[in-house]
């Protein structure tokens, strides 16, 4: 999910998204365990997640936004960008230790 404009070429995260800039090692698969990336001027903040339809192992969420952004105010963009989404959490969204 992006906040603002997102156009495959120029976020530098791209693909990177799905599945490889959630938490890794012991948090592997851990609902609301985030990590918080800063790049070439965008944020992302990514975690586990199977809230939505999909259950299965492996199934991820990552927020982007344009701009330096601390996690609060990442989380804080991402309720408001996407209520929707947010309201079907059933865990909280926390600042993981980065794991290998």
């Amino acid at each position: 999910m992006v906040n603002g404009d997102y156009t495959v070429g120029h976020c530098p995260f791209n693909f990177e998204v799905d599945g490889r800039l959630q938490p890794g090692g012991d948090l592997r698969n851990v609902e609301g365990q985030c990590l918080l990336h800063l790049r070439a001027g965008w944020t992302a903040i990514a975690w586990w997640d199977r809230s939505g339809p999909d259950k299965r192992p492996g199934c991820c969420s990552a927020f982007v936004m344009r701009g330096e952004h601390s996690f609060d105010e990442m989380v804080a963009a991402f309720a408001q960008s996407f209520p929707w989404a947010y309201k079907r959490l059933t865990f909280a969204l926390v600042l993981a230790e980065e794991q290998p």
